[in-house]
């Protein structure tokens, strides 16, 4: 059992420095007891930059999200999704799909699993 984790693309505002949320919904990934973080880099991801770790990652979230909830819509903040992520890094590494791939503090796969 596991706590899925979405968010929202957003691109920059042309007129200020705003985001506009483009309601394009993608799913971050999942925090499963026992187990490091599992990111999903799927298209939507991949389509606006190349995630090769952790920190690349977190960098797509800060340029290119909106807010971070839960699947039960309750809201988290990026710091707080961040010392999620590292308080799991010494949990279990395992790899289900072909091309999955643990970078040392988090599990990511292209596979749908949700």
């Amino acid at each position: 059992m596991g706590l899925n984790y979405y968010t929202n693309i957003v691109t920059k505002c042309p007129h200020c420095d705003g985001k506009i949320d483009s309601g394009e919904k993608i799913h971050i990934g999942k925090s499963s007891c026992n187990r490091s973080f599992l990111f999903e880099v799927g298209n939507k991801v991949l389509d606006r930059m190349i995630v090769n770790n952790t920190e690349d990652y977190f960098k797509f979230l800060e340029d290119f999200c909106g807010k971070i909830v839960d699947e039960y819509d309750r809201e988290i903040t990026l710091d707080e999704l961040i010392t999620l992520v590292d308080a799991k890094s010494d949990e279990s590494q395992e790899l289900n799909c072909p091309g999955d791939f643990f970078d040392g503090i988090a599990r990511f796969t292209d596979c749908s699993f949700r």
